[in-house]
């Protein structure tokens, strides 16, 4: 069985084991089969060596996620189940929880538990000639991967490689959340800074209305601004290669605030907008430079004094260096109608109150647990290097793990259909710098309809 990169928790499902009787063995038989989850595999063989009288010997191993081998293992069979002692020889890792012999197909079926993947994975081994070399667990999962993202046969193996031991790892480590082997699973650390574009600002001198601070009053338990019966954030887009982060998470805030604000159907705006046409320098840093970075308060400044145009007028190319083409496009938000912009507090409590109120910008360090992020609460230990703007659109609670709800721009099959849930509560700097850069929110007047 292959993997598909694409559903990432669907496995062979439990083999419907059927037949109790014993397996006829005249010489060495072999049974092949291979299962997984997260876009990993795990391969199994089992080599039944000498069967009489529901007993035996067999040599079991495995590859891919985990690698070990048993040899020439005393057996016993009862009904389907076969029962040796591998402890000697299957790392701690993980567990053979089930071997079954099914004679109405003369297959093998095997449940082994990874504590690299979050369920268990069940393999049906089928026979094969034991002289005969079966496609690697790594071959797999590289072909599988390949037939899914790679572009004419192009890709990185050895960078795949590499990402692929990452990912068993962390998920090892891991407590609450999982990561993937996804569309940027072939990609260097380097590679993948391109998905991002926040630039940290030597200073912050961009002018803001106000600095906003925790009132004291009591805050909702829970807020999701993306949630249908919110209404207030668009479906995730994708900022493709271009390092435009800034720009998503700009429009993402203004489309929000101004839903919020005017009430209606939140309108998707235009990141291309500010990619071709935000090109003043605010701070005497070189102001936001399109695909090559930019920062979300120098882009509210420049939205304070021109018309935000609607996605569907000014549509996204994912490339920088063309002219600004605002003139003509359709408004979703009018000259005049975003105030300014108000910087937040760097303290749980002022974040938190501030996304009571709408989406809020954020800057945040995309290292590489964001690379293949796939689900949960992420709390693992990350930096503060902040080199990726995205949009905090609510926050919660799951199974006593606090958590802000992130909505990123590398597409709906990045992450939990492309949000991440990142812990809430950690202090300091916050989770992988979340509370420092600082969060900021643009303020939309409500006197003008859109």
């Amino acid at each position: 069985m292959k993997v598909v990169a694409s559903s990432l928790f669907v496995t062979a499902a439990a083999h419907s084991c059927t037949g109790s009787d014993d397996p006829v063995i005249t010489g060495a038989v072999c049974y092949h089969g291979s299962a997984g989850a997260l876009g990993l595999t795990e391969n199994v063989d089992v080599k039944i060596r000498d069967f009489a009288s529901s007993a035996g010997h067999i040599d079991v191993s495995g590859g891919g996620i985990e690698s070990f081998t048993c040899t020439n293992k005393a057996m016993s069979k009862s009904g389907q189940d076969i029962t040796s002692d591998l402890s000697d020889c299957v790392p701690s890792a993980i567990t053979i929880s089930s071997l079954q012999y099914c004679s109405s197909d003369d297959t093998i079926a095997v449940t082994v538990k990874d504590k690299a993947v979050p369920i268990p994975i069940h393999a049906t081994l089928k026979k094969v000639d034991c002289a005969s070399t079966q496609e690697s667990a790594m071959d797999t999962m590289w072909n599988s991967w390949s037939s899914e993202h790679a572009t004419n046969g192009a890709g990185n193996r050895e960078a795949f490689e590499a990402n692929v031991q990452k990912i068993i790892e962390i998920n090892r480590e891991a407590d609450g959340f999982h990561v993937a082997v996804n569309k940027f699973a072939d990609m260097t650390s380097e590679e993948f800074s391109q998905f991002k574009g926040y630039k940290q600002p030597k200073s912050r001198d961009t002018p803001t209305l106000d600095l906003f601070k925790y009132s004291g009053a009591p805050l909702p338990i829970s807020i999701d601004w993306s949630a249908p019966t919110m209404g207030a954030v668009t479906g995730v887009k994708n900022q493709g290669s271009c390092g435009s982060c800034w720009a998503f998470s700009t429009v993402g805030a203004l489309e929000g605030r101004a839903q919020i604000a005017k009430g209606g159907k939140v309108v998707s705006m235009s990141e291309q907008q500010f990619v071709d046409c935000d090109t003043k320098d605010y701070t005497g840093e070189g102001g936001d430079q399109g695909c090559k970075g930019g920062l979300m308060d120098n882009a509210f400044t420049y939205a304070k004094d021109a018309d935000i145009c609607s996605e569907d007028s000014y549509a996204y190319k994912g490339t920088d260096g063309g002219s600004c083409q605002a003139s003509g496009c359709t408004a979703a938000l009018k000259k005049g109608e975003v105030l300014g912009h108000v910087d937040v507090d760097a303290t749980e409590d002022a974040l938190a109150e501030a996304v009571s109120h709408g989406p809020v910008s954020v800057a945040i360090e995309a290292d590489t647990i964001f690379q293949f992020y796939h689900g949960g609460v992420m709390g693992a230990i990350c930096g503060a290097t902040l080199d990726h703007g995205v949009l905090v659109v609510g926050y919660g609670e799951d199974s006593g793990k606090k958590y802000w709800k992130v909505k990123n721009s590398w597409g709906a099959s990045w992450g939990e259909q492309g949000f991440v849930r990142m812990k809430k509560g950690k202090g300091g700097k916050g989770q992988c710098g979340i509370l420092t850069g600082p969060p900021s929110f643009p303020q939309i007047s409500s006197s003008v309809t859109v």
